[in-house]
């Protein structure tokens, strides 16, 4: 029987990345739905129109009566695990992509890019036009999507394995991830059809996409950066493997 799903994602987790694999999964096709935590009414209106087959996209935390809509709803979740430092990298440059993003205005107004990865990783309060503009740090980010991975419904699907070789990856732990994938779904995971989808899943065509790549962050993080992101969630590095200690 055909599953109910909701992609729900940290964003700049590697959303489309996910949405892009289940788009090549027999039997599967997108809706048309897409909510965030900005407004979450529309969660409780549109999610329980996803039907047998679908999969829907959302960048819900795990608070308040979110979690009750989606065990009431019987909906399979996918969550997307990635290098915080990465996320806050791919974070700041996609807003200065979007001029007509919330956050646009304050990012834009920041003197250079290493204040904006800043103001990424600790979060901030501006004010535009009279209104106020709160963006919260990646340490209470992650905790608030963190909160899904562990349900029997979420299948937490890790970024760098699922990437493949043309994002810095390897084969063989993106065939694994689909592998993962395929059974959360309850579909037998053949050879042909994991190849196939590991064929489809790196796709640059969208306009959230920037790099797709494993360690950028590298390339970005200063010294300071480093030493005020192991303050602010070192602890997510560690849980999710990416570092064994605050040494790096």
């Amino acid at each position: 029987m055909l599953k109910r799903v909701l992609v729900n994602t940290l964003p700049k987790n590697g959303t489309h990345l996910l949405l892009q694999v289940l788009s090549h999964v027999p039997g599967y096709r997108p809706s048309s739905i897409e909510v965030d935590w900005q407004n979450v009414g529309r969660a409780f209106e549109l999610l329980p129109e996803t039907r047998p087959g679908q999969f829907s996209k959302g960048h819900l935390p795990y608070l308040n009566d979110i979690p009750a809509l989606i065990e009431r709803e019987n909906l399979t979740l996918f969550s997307m695990i990635r290098d915080p430092r990465d996320n806050v990298v791919s974070f700041y440059h996609y807003i200065m992509s979007q001029p007509a993003h919330r956050l646009y205005p304050s990012y834009s107004r920041m003197a250079n890019d290493d204040e904006r990865l800043m103001a990424t990783i600790t979060g901030f309060r501006d004010d535009h036009e009279g209104r106020e503009i709160i963006h919260e740090g990646i340490g209470w980010r992650s905790d608030a999507w963190g909160g899904w991975n562990d349900k029997p419904y979420c299948c937490p699907v890790v970024f760098e394995r699922l990437i493949g070789p043309q994002g810095g990856g390897s084969r063989r732990e993106q065939l694994g991830e689909l592998h993962r994938i395929l059974e959360h779904l309850d579909i037998a995971p053949e050879d042909t059809v994991l190849e196939d989808i590991a064929d489809h899943a790196y796709n640059t065509g969208t306009h959230s996409f920037r790099k797709g790549r494993i360690g950028d962050w590298v390339n970005h993080f200063k010294e300071e950066h480093k030493r005020v992101f192991k303050s602010e969630a070192n602890r997510f590095l560690v849980q999710y493997g990416y570092e064994d200690s605050d040494n790096w």
